[in-house]
């Protein structure tokens, strides 16, 4: 286990990995060139150390041992004798390229970088660096300390050696690690795009409304938050820009299209739960409303597969399966271009967005024959390009 880590940045995600770090047993450096940041980044640490301990979550003898290992500094260069630096700043990539190329010259060979960003391209990041098979992606997801995926991502230039020493680095954080090729988005935000984006384009049809298709993805899905309610709850602004992001980086290829009702929100300022209003209302202590979900409907939902050649899919029952079809043909679409393995997909949406089941273990258990089935009769009924199947998904059907 790596025991002297850096951290490279001391917002929410960076403070979040350093508590990982120290929660462990590691000696942790956070670094920031802002000292009111730093500082503000330790008190918050501690103040949720001690909300721990009230809540008898935490010892005070290990509430002690932690924030001594917690040290804040400024000085760039004390990162030099870490065995592992983790970079968390914005996702900027030529400041990224900045700060690995000085970390790369201060830092011994055999010391691990890692950047934790949830986007940009590993091999970029690390281009002009010394030794680049040593670094790699290392994306954690909020909130850090209680996430248990960190997706690690293998550039270009990354060893077999890093990722093996990556991996007992995130393993010794209590963590589980998946591994993924240096595309746009890696496994979660990429495959995840389809929840939000047929959702959004089924309630831009007026077949169903949000709330609706909350519903019914809660319902007979078993999704612990429907899509809108989680756009709304991580912030439309935020859902919106990945989104935009991960269509220009794949070439506007259609499955990743953005919707207008998107935009409509961002420009608007309604931004989800952050802004008081997103799909949903949350003025007054409001909530996102929950419609009622009849157990017939659920079989109705669920027989669409069973009818698809036969299904007109512009009604609320062919909701869930749209949707599901969307998601599993987009892990397909990974495993084929060799993205990541079938396990691994499975277990990074499973523990990084809540899925109730890996989309690739999901379409065995329905039938991959019937998952192209949908998928065929939704490209024959609108005629647009982002209903093609992974040619995977043909094979395995």
């Amino acid at each position: 286990m790596e025991k002297f880590v850096g951290i490279i940045g001391a917002g929410t995600m960076g403070s979040g990995i350093a508590l990982a770090a120290a929660q462990s047993g590691c000696s942790v450096s956070i670094y920031d060139n802002n000292e009111t940041v730093l500082a503000t980044a330790m008190e918050r640490l501690r103040s949720g150390l001690v909300e721990r301990v009230s809540k008898g979550r935490l010892s005070q003898k290990e509430y002690a041992e932690t924030l001594a290992r917690l040290k804040p500094t400024t000085a760039f260069r004390s990162l030099g004798l870490c065995d592992v630096v983790v970079e968390a700043i914005a996702e900027k990539l030529d400041v990224k390229r900045e700060v690995f190329k000085a970390m790369s010259d201060i830092t011994a060979e055999q010391t691990l970088l890692a950047s934790n960003t949830s986007a940009l391209s590993i091999g970029a990041i690390a281009a002009g660096c010394k030794f680049p098979e040593r670094i790699l992606g290392m994306h954690f997801f909020n909130p850090a300390p209680v996430m248990k995926l960190v997706e690690l991502v293998s550039g270009i230039n990354t060893s077999d050696l890093t990722l093996v020493r990556a991996k007992e680095f995130v393993n010794g954080l209590g963590k589980e690690s998946v591994v993924c090729r240096d595309t746009p988005a890696f496994i979660v935000n990429r495959i995840a795009r389809n929840f939000y984006g047929e959702s959004l384009r089924i309630a831009g049809e007026g077949t169903a409304t949000p709330a609706e298709i909350d519903a019914i993805m809660r319902e007979v899905g078993k999704f612990k938050m429907g899509p809108f309610e989680l756009m709304d709850f991580i912030g439309i602004d935020v859902n919106y820009t990945v989104t935009q992001d991960v269509y220009n980086a794949y070439f506007q290829e259609p499955r990743f299209r953005p919707h207008q009702m998107q935009r409509t929100l961002f420009e608007s300022g309604r931004l989800g739960r952050k802004s008081g209003q997103g799909f949903y209302d949350y003025t007054g202590g409001k909530a996102s409303p929950k419609i009622p979900v009849g157990a017939g409907q659920v079989a109705a939902a669920k027989a669409v597969f069973e009818q698809s050649e036969k299904t007109f899919f512009l009604n609320k029952d062919a909701v869930f399966a749209r949707v599901l079809a969307m998601i599993i043909n987009e892990a397909m679409f990974a495993v084929q271009e060799d993205i990541a393995s079938e396990p691994d997909i499975d277990l990074a949406m499973k523990l990084g967005t809540n899925y109730p089941a890996g989309p690739i273990e999901w379409g065995r258990a329905i039938g991959f024959e019937k998952i192209h089935g949908v998928l065929r009769a939704l490209h024959a009924e609108f005629q647009d390009e982002r209903y093609k199947a992974a040619p995977l998904l043909k094979i395995y059907a």
